[in-house]
This record gives C-alpha cells, sequence and structure tokens, in this order.
C-alpha cells in the first residue's frame, strides 16, 4: 500500500472519466492491518490498470493548520474566525479562509499539497473528478483560498496514498476496504471525525455494530 505511482506520472493526472473506482470512497475495515489507515476514508482521485491514488479525508493533520501553511509558503495570513466549522461552504463567495481543513492525506510525498474542492465556476487547472468534485495541485490554488478567493468548499491535503497495478483491488478482495459513493456533502461538508460513521451509513452500515463484530473476531 501507499507506494507513490510511476515517477514519471504526475499523481494528479489520469482517467477521472468514471472508470474503476474513481471518484469513490474507501472505508478502512476491520481487516485493514496498517495502522496509518486505521478508521480512514480516503477518496479516490485515479484508479485504472496503472495503480490507484487517494487522499485521506477523515485525518486533520495534527501538527499543521492551515494559517501555518500559508505562513510557511509566505502567503497572505487569514484572521481566525473560532467557533466555525472547517471547509464549511461559506455561501457566496469562496470558502472562508479561517476555516480551510488541512488534512493528513497520506504518507506518500508529505510536503505535497492538493486541493480537493468543489466544482464552481472555472477552475481551468483542476481535475474534475465526480459531478462536484474536483482536485487541483497548484500554488496559485492555496494562495485563492488564504485570500478567500476560489470555489465555496474546499479542503487541503498534504500527502497522499497510492497503489500499484492490481494492489488495491487484492486488498478489497482481502476485506481492507469497503466502498461507497463520494460527493462533496460527504468528502467536504462532514466534519472529519463524524466521516467514517457517515460513510458506513450510506452502505447501510451501523459503526456500533461494525466495531461490536470487530470485537468479537
Amino acid at each position: 500500500m501507499s507506494r507513490p505511482p510511476d515517477s514519471k506520472t504526475n499523481p494528479v493526472s489520469g482517467h477521472a472519466d468514471g472508470g474503476w473506482l474513481t471518484g469513490s470512497c474507501l472505508i478502512s475495515m476491520p481487516a485493514m492491518t496498517d495502522p496509518r489507515f486505521h478508521r480512514t476514508i480516503i477518496f479516490l482521485c485515479t484508479h485504472d490498470e496503472e495503480g490507484a491514488m487517494g487522499l485521506v479525508v477523515n485525518r486533520p493533520h495534527n501538527s499543521i493548520g492551515f494559517r501555518s501553511l500559508c505562513a510557511k509558503l509566505k502567503l497572505p495570513v487569514p484572521d481566525s474566525s473560532p467557533g466555525q466549522d472547517a471547509g464549511h461552504i461559506a455561501g457566496d463567495g469562496g470558502a472562508k479562509s479561517s476555516n480551510i481543513q488541512v488534512l493528513a492525506g497520506g504518507p506518500v510525498e508529505i510536503g505535497r499539497g492538493f486541493v480537493l474542492h468543489q466544482v464552481s465556476g472555472d477552475h481551468a487547472r483542476s481535475l474534475q473528478i465526480t459531478d462536484d468534485l474536483a482536485l487541483c495541485a497548484t500554488m496559485e490554488a492555496i494562495e485563492g483560498l488564504a485570500r478567500g478567493k476560489g470555489p465555496p468548499a474546499a479542503r487541503i491535503a498534504l500527502g497522499y496514498a497510492g497503489w500499484g497495478s492490481g494492489q488495491l483491488e487484492d486488498e478489497i478482495r482481502e476485506n481492507a476496504w469497503l466502498v461507497c459513493k463520494a460527493d462533496a456533502k460527504l468528502v467536504l461538508q462532514t466534519v472529519p471525525d463524524q466521516m467514517y460513521a457517515a460513510a458506513l451509513a450510506r452502505l447501510g452500515i451501523n459503526l456500533a455494530g461494525l466495531v461490536s463484530t470487530s470485537g468479537r473476531a
């Protein structure tokens, strides 16, 4: 798990045409033995015969917030605005910069940033993955968020998870992952610590029952 794609391939490029599991969410199961992915939700940005790439979307970064990230990148540092949900849709205009959630996106290239955002208007440099979710990996995208411009909802992931050819399929057959439909409501508007239960609920699975079953295994 989490091998980087071929070094000649940009991990943001790839097929986002609805084939394979691109645009779905992976839900880690009790059979997942890698502690880095315990109770994680991974949004699959690409998945094809060459492998897969995705972002962990329910694990806030434990040491970097959006304000500190902006300072590190020498971007305008947004004013803090406590008490508001990170990543919440801000209404008119772009996402409120003070509320942008920074996520630990995965163990590969942990210093690389990806902006996962709601499709809105013209984002020529973004890869549209689903009807309402797109991905961008440019400094301009992060700077736009810092200035309060851009899409109405977005989250930043540092690092990503990657699989080689056939590797993800093997893990799914080994019951390490379940797959559910992804959209902006789940990935961008759900509080990260509630996302795992919300994703399971989409499959009609109760978190308490899953934990109980795991405990008896």
